[in-house]
C-alpha cells in the first residue's frame, strides 16, 4: 500500500484531494485536527491509482526532414537559392531536432541583430527608397522615446514630397514636440547643433533612388554634415533580388541596420533576408501596423525563424510580433 498526507481548511476540501491524487479506491488511514486545519493521511494500492495522462511526445524529425521543412518554407518566402541552401545546410548541423531552433541557429551565424535603443548618441537618419515608411517609422521612434522619458527632436528634409511635412507634423503634435524642416544639408546641421545635449534626435529623409549616383552622394554629405547614423527602411514582400542591390548600394553610404516595415501587409519575408546579407545589415527593428501607438518590434534571429516557418494561413506577423512584446 502507498500512504499519502494531506492538509486542508475542511475535510471536504482534503477528501478532494484525495480523490484527485489517489482515486475512489483509496482508505482513510487516520484524521485529525490541527490549527491549520484538516490533516488526512490515506492508503491506496499503487496499482488503483489514477495515472497522470502524459502528453504525447511530439515527433521528431530527421536530419532530412528538418532541412527539407526549413528550406521549403525559405523557398515559399522567395528568400534566393543560394542563400535558402546556406541556410538549410546550416541549420542542417545545429544539434537539434526542432525546426525554429535549427533555424535559429543558422539566422544567428548569417544575420545579425542590433535593436536600436532611443538613448542615441548620434542623430538617428532614417534613409530608403520613396514609400518604404521612413515617416511613420520616425514618428514610432520619437514615440518610444516619449515613453521612455526622453525630449526627442525630429527633423524632417523631405519637404518636397505633397503632404510629407504635415503627415510628421500631426503626429509630432500629439507627442507635443515640434518639427523642424530643413531642406539642406547645411539646415540639417545647424538644427542639431541647436539641440545638441538636449535628447535623441531622428530625422525623417525623402525618399532616394539608390541607384542614382547624385541623390546617393547628397545623402552621403546631408549625413556627415552631422555625423548620423543611416538606418536603412525597407518594407517586406518585395523582390528579393531588388531588395539585396538596394540594400547593397545604401550600405556604401556605410548604412548598417535595417528597420523592416510593412510586416502586417506582407507574408513572404525572403527580400528582407536578401537585403540584411547583401548589406551587411543588422535586424535594428520591424513595425507590423501603420498605427504609431503600435511601436517598434525587436527582430532578433528566433523571432525571424519563427516568422519563417510559421503557417501563413493562420498565423500573422503582426500577431506573433505582439506576443513575444507582451511576454
Amino acid at each position: 500500500m502507498r500512504l499519502h498526507s494531506f492538509q486542508a481548511p475542511t475535510m471536504r476540501e482534503a477528501m478532494a484531494q484525495v480523490r484527485k491524487a489517489m482515486g475512489d479506491e483509496a482508505i482513510i488511514v487516520s484524521t485529525h485536527r490541527g490549527s491549520r486545519g484538516v490533516n488526512l493521511t490515506a492508503a491506496v494500492d499503487p496499482e488503483r491509482m489514477p495515472q497522470a495522462a502524459t502528453a504525447p511526445e511530439p515527433q521528431s524529425l530527421t536530419r532530412a526532414e528538418l532541412a527539407e521543412r526549413i528550406a521549403r518554407a525559405l523557398t515559399w518566402h522567395g528568400c534566393p537559392t543560394r542563400l535558402t541552401e546556406r541556410l538549410s545546410l546550416i541549420a542542417l548541423d545545429r544539434p537539434t531536432a526542432d525546426p525554429v531552433a535549427a533555424l535559429t541557429g543558422a539566422l544567428e551565424l548569417v544575420v545579425r541583430s542590433a535593436p536600436l535603443t532611443v538613448e542615441a548618441r548620434r542623430p538617428i537618419m532614417l534613409v530608403g527608397p520613396s514609400g518604404a515608411g521612413k515617416t511613420v517609422t520616425c514618428a514610432k521612434l520619437a514615440a518610444r522615446a516619449v515613453l521612455a522619458g526622453h525630449v526627442p527632436t525630429i527633423i524632417t528634409s523631405d519637404t518636397a514630397k505633397a503632404g510629407g511635412v504635415e503627415q510628421l507634423q500631426a503626429f509630432t503634435r500629439l507627442l507635443d514636440r515640434p518639427l523642424i524642416a530643413a531642406e539642406s544639408p547645411e539646415a540639417i546641421g545647424a538644427a542639431v547643433r541647436a539641440v545638441a545635449g538636449t535628447g535623441p534626435v531622428f530625422i525623417d529623409t525623402a525618399g532616394v533612388n539608390p541607384f542614382d549616383a547624385e541623390e546617393i552622394a547628397a545623402l552621403r554629405r546631408a549625413a556627415a554634415k552631422v555625423d548620423a547614423e543611416l538606418v536603412l527602411v525597407m518594407p517586406a514582400g518585395g523582390d528579393a533580388a531588388e531588395a539585396a542591390e538596394t540594400a547593397a548600394a545604401f550600405s556604401l553610404v556605410s548604412a548598417r541596420r535595417l528597420i523592416a516595415t510593412r510586416l502586417d501587409a506582407s507574408r513572404r519575408l525572403g527580400s528582407l533576408l536578401a537585403a540584411a546579407e547583401a548589406g551587411g545589415l543588422s535586424f535594428a527593428a520591424a513595425t507590423a501596423s501603420p498605427a504609431v501607438s503600435h511601436g517598434l518590434h525587436n527582430l532578433p534571429p528566433a523571432m525571424l525563424a519563427r516568422l519563417l516557418l510559421r503557417d501563413p494561413d493562420h498565423e500573422r506577423p503582426a500577431d506573433l510580433l505582439q506576443k513575444a512584446n507582451a511576454a
